[in-house]
């Protein structure tokens, strides 16, 4: 670690400097200044200070660069009306500048205008055929309004282009899965998992396929696979250990190995009721009064169905 003053000290102290010596400035040097003070405040997430040396500038030179990163500034404070308007300006002479165009889409898909981003995002594609950061932003918002037949028209296209492209490949698979479009979300899964076999998330993505397809066997290896690329504090091990232990109290019916996986996902604190509900429900349930017990024992027993109604009618 260097050392050396903190680098807000540092900062106050050009400051200071400046102020003594300004007289000594032309006005565009002091626009530099400034400008180079908000570049140091933009880079440590200081929007506010940022926005202020930005400002600063802007009043003794008119620049372009200057009121980019003012429009960026002011969009990651949350500022997006303002942040809009500063794009606009710079959009008023250069209509036709992508990277201002994808400020502006970012600002729209910040500020809730979704249906704008996306006409952005076209805008930009129709400018620059070759843009792939586009088209992939406007399908990630597609699939966030529920569109999600253009998003995946869109990812496959991108995927066409670049095989070798991880990230569309996860979120065509995580789609595919999604739409409950399962053999297809296992092939892609599998793909995946070819470049990136300890790709935790992808595991328990597959495991959830397998088990919608009764691939039960191959869900616990995946599952199994999965926990052993966690560390030991990572919260989707309980969930892990439960699916598996649902497993195989029901389907591959290995009481002892399920009731050591429901042992295990207790005590790392798993409390999602609603699953361990359906999984009580479950007529095929091995050991039911054993795991019964194991839940009492922490209070996550499903009540009864006649209790639950009691309970319910007698709040009214």
């Amino acid at each position: 670690m260097p050392h050396g003053p903190p680098f807000g000290a540092l900062l106050v102290t050009v400051v200071l400097s400046l102020a003594a010596c300004a007289t000594e400035l032309t006005g565009a040097e002091l626009a530099v200044e400034y400008y180079n003070l908000g570049n140091a405040y933009l880079e440590l997430d200081r929007f506010e200070p940022a926005i202020g040396y930005y400002r600063r500038s802007l009043r003794l030179r008119d620049d372009a660069e200057t009121r980019f990163n003012l429009a960026l500034a002011l969009e990651r404070s949350g500022r997006f009306d303002d942040s809009l308007a500063e794009i606009a300006t710079l959009l008023a002479a250069e209509p036709a500048n992508a990277l201002v165009l994808e400020l502006q889409a970012m600002a729209l898909h910040s500020a809730g205008r979704d249906r704008e981003a996306i006409a952005t995002y076209v805008r930009i594609e129709a400018l620059d055929p070759e843009n792939d950061i586009a088209p992939y932003n406007r399908a990630l918002i597609h699939w966030g309004i529920g569109e999600t037949a253009e998003a995946v028209g869109i990812l496959e296209g991108l995927f066409s282009r670049d095989p070798e492209d991880q990230d569309t490949l996860f979120n065509l698979a995580l789609l595919s899965s999604q739409m409950e479009q399962l053999a297809d979300a296992l092939d892609l899964w599998r793909q995946y998992l070819e470049a990136a076999p300890t790709d935790t998330g992808a595991l328990l993505e597959l495991a959830v396929v397998q088990s919608k397809m009764q691939q039960f066997g191959a869900a616990l290896e995946s599952y199994a696979a999965a926990e052993a690329t966690m560390a030991l504090d990572d919260p989707r091990a309980a969930g892990a250990q439960f699916e598996r232990a649902a497993i195989l109290l029901t389907e591959v019916e290995d009481p002892r190995a399920g009731l050591a996986a429901l042992r295990a996902a207790l005590v790392a604190g798993y409390r999602d009721r609603d699953r361990i509900a359906n999984l009580v429900a479950r007529p095929d349930l091995l050991e039911r009064d054993t795991v019964l017990a194991e839940l009492r024992e922490r209070n996550l027993e499903p009540p009864e169905e006649g209790a639950e109604v009691q309970e319910v009618e007698g709040q009214g």
